[in-house]
């Protein structure tokens, strides 16, 4: 045994993300917390602070030893349980057991209400096994390219604390019972982790870990029976993070956790509900919770994608295809399910958040962080139309002030303008992936004229209301001919005249160029498409925004087509692909998408299935969208809607099942909008969120 101070091995290893599908987020509610976090695993994961989109921490997770061979990591070698505290907050119970039955370690955690601290009541059951060591480890995630990456201990009013620390950014971990040992170290060098593999426990106990990838580890001996309180907090300073840490260990769990669900349930009180509906509608409260999880604290309305990152386990770069970000559809679908939840305040701040981060030529970024910052730049003008749309739907039912409108309206002239000189090709579809007259893209944009025309006509002001109305007249006319195909291979196979597809990339009608050959932005494996191969889901749109009847010919034939190459049938339900050539997703052997690979497959998403039944819902078939609300009850895993669900045969080792989550992204926040959307067309048997002022000028009596 050696005591030294500071630790070797500097820099260490760079800690990958962890697993994209969450099975736990979570916040506060209450204004003085500012943390986020997830769980994956048996295990804390991802948490964020002072930011939603930040992410501080890694992971927190308990390793057991016997102090020889026996070694056991809850996260790996553990049975993971999972279940709510309380059905209307984010507060979980974990129950871990020991895949060799050696021990159970049972968690409660929630976010301290009060302050930026998370809670988490540890008990550990040996099985009478008195011989295990209980070892904590936390990982920190720090920018690589940050001037401070350290780590240290410190006893702070008669409290041994672990800190680790970052430019402006500090995280204490303590706990109510005492360590018997701690360290702190460099992953894959000195840490923790590594000494526990080498040895079977802390052997050298370092005071310091100075610029590098750091790691703060501690051992608690056990007692069979015994609980405690571990606290992981987070400051601008370390005095901050240990005041924090230190109100958190003396207030205790009990008191916090009242506290923690007392706020969600008053929150949920106020939103629109059914009777029966645990049994009608099972995900409604969960998908509420994603929803309010996912909006940020000191940006309000700014809504992440996800709190998780698509196959995270496999990536260590910062950033790189991370959800933790705003996309401006994303943001207004979002919108739509506080809207159906009758939630008006959270709508309001959602819309604000959009005209705040609108940019000066009136377009929205591809995606952006909290504050408005771009992180990428491509153009996709359904996020440019679809803000306009949802401000006339606020002003129609009479949600925002005169005064407030006015200033949005001055904004969204720009927005229009935009439209006007940019569209209708846009340079990215809805999936960020071709250029091109896409059916979603196009019926956004003459849902936002018509939007725009409205908003014309209520200031008065005549010229624009009778340009907007014009240009989507025209564009409205043209879609058959730049986005509709006939006699082609594929509609003579499936037996119908015509159909829609995906992409036409450019203002030739489709007809005309749709032998022609497509080059993709992700080229990946997939050969290369004829226009006319070019099918995806995105033709409902033209149905969904009021363009077209959902009885249209035209429509049905194209669901015919879409059924036949998309849809497909899971043991647990249906769910659809976005498109032929999708690529982003496992390969056929479960191997994880990587971004400059070229075997990816994309798999169904859940909330196509919820997009397929709000046009069941308009068709007028009821039963069948009952029965796709029962498809998205069954695609998910303790409440939360996957971004995919694999559909390949069972692939055990890498934990993918038929119907259930892939390794992409969970929750995903716009599949739980559409849920909540799903559930309320359900209840009024009329499509919620459809723009009537459009269906109204297009199909009108004839739909």
């Amino acid at each position: 045994m050696s005591k030294h101070r500071k630790a070797p091995g500097r820099p260490g290893k760079t800690p990958p993300w962890t697993h994209g599908s969450k099975r736990g987020i979570g916040k506060a509610l209450d204004a003085g917390s500012h943390i986020s976090f997830s769980i994956s695993e048996g295990a804390v994961t991802e948490s964020y602070y002072p930011r939603e989109d930040n992410a501080c921490l890694g992971e927190s997770a308990f390793i057991i030893t016997d102090g020889k061979k026996f070694y056991s990591d809850e996260r790996k070698d553990a049975h993971h349980q999972i279940d709510k505290l309380d059905s209307y907050a984010p507060g979980y119970l974990l129950v871990n057991k020991c895949k060799q039955e050696r021990y159970t370690i049972t968690k409660e955690i929630i976010a301290d209400p009060l302050r930026n601290s998370l809670l988490q009541k540890v008990r550990f059951d040996d099985h009478g096994h008195n011989n295990l060591k209980l070892h904590h480890i936390t990982i920190p995630r720090f920018p690589e390219n940050s001037k401070l990456r350290r780590a240290f201990v410190q006893t702070v009013n008669g409290v041994e604390m672990l800190f680790a620390e970052t430019d402006g950014l500090v995280v204490a971990v303590t706990s109510s019972r005492a360590f018997s040992r701690r360290s702190v170290g460099f992953l894959g060098k000195s840490d923790g982790i590594s000494q526990l593999q080498q040895h079977g426990w802390l052997k050298h106990e370092y005071d310091l870990a100075e610029m590098g990838n750091v790691i703060l580890s501690f051992e608690i001996s056990p007692e069979a029976g015994n609980e405690f309180l571990l606290i992981t907090a987070w400051g601008h300073a370390h005095q901050e993070a240990a005041h924090n840490a230190l109100a958190s260990l003396l207030t205790g769990f009990t008191q916090s956790k009242k506290h923690y669900i007392a706020s969600w349930q008053h929150w949920h009180n106020k939103l629109w509900t059914v009777p029966d509906e645990e049994k009608e509608y099972p995900l409604l409260r969960s998908s509420a919770i994603t929803l309010r999880v996912s909006e940020s604290k000191l940006f309000p309305g700014g809504i992440l994608a996800s709190l998780s990152i698509p196959w995270g386990h496999t990536r260590v770069e910062n950033g790189l295809g991370a959800y933790h970000l705003v996309w401006p559809r994303d943001l207004v679908l979002s919108s739509g399910g506080f809207a159906a939840l009758n939630d008006t305040d959270s709508l309001l701040r959602v819309l604000n958040y959009l005209m705040t981060t609108q940019l000066e030529n009136g377009s929205w970024p591809q995606n952006m962080w909290l504050d408005g910052a771009a992180n990428w730049n491509g153009i996709q003008l359904d996020q440019v139309a679809m803000p306009i749309t949802l401000v006339d739907l606020c002003r129609q039912h009479e949600l925002v002030s005169e005064s407030q409108l006015k200033r949005y309206w001055t904004r969204l002239k720009k927005s229009l303008e935009f439209l006007i000189t940019t569209g209708p090709v846009s340079e990215q579809d809805r999936w960020e992936e071709e250029s091109g007259i896409n059916t979603f893209s196009l019926a956004t944009q003459v849902s936002a004229f018509v939007s725009g025309a409205n908003l014309a006509a209520h200031f008065g002001e005549t010229d624009l209301q009778q340009l907007y109305f014009t240009e989507a007249d025209n564009l409205n006319a043209r879609i058959e001919e730049l986005t509709y195909v006939t006699d082609t291979p594929l509609s003579r196979e499936f037996g119908v005249p015509g159909y829609y597809i995906r992409i036409n990339p450019g203002l030739e009608p489709a007809d005309k160029i749709k032998n022609k050959k497509l080059k993709f932005r992700r080229p990946g494996s997939r050969k290369m498409l004829r226009v006319y191969e070019c099918v995806g889901v995105d033709t409902l749109a033209l149905v969904r925004f009021g363009l077209r009847s959902p009885h249209d010919p035209k429509i049905i034939n194209t669901i015919k087509i879409i059924d036949a190459l998309l849809k497909v049938e899971l043991p647990n339900g249906i769910s659809w692909r976005r498109y032929v050539g999708d690529i982003y997703g496992e390969d056929e052997k479960g191997n994880e998408y990587q971004e400059q690979g070229d075997k990816g497959i994309g798999r169904p998403w859940p909330l196509l299935t919820g997009e397929r039944a709000h046009y069941e819902i308009a068709a007028g078939n009821f039963e069948y969208a009952r029965i796709l609300l029962g498809s998205m009850n069954n695609f998910a895993d303790n409440g939360f809607l996957p971004e995919q669900v694999w559909d390949g045969e069972d692939i055990i080792e890498k934990k993918l099942l038929k119907g259930k989550p892939t390794g992409s992204a969970m929750p995903l926040t716009w599949a739980h909008s559409e849920y909540i959307k799903l559930c309320r067309s359900l209840a009024d048997k009329q499509v919620f969120d459809m723009p009537i002022s459009v269906y109204e000028r297009y199909v009108g009596s004839s739909g």
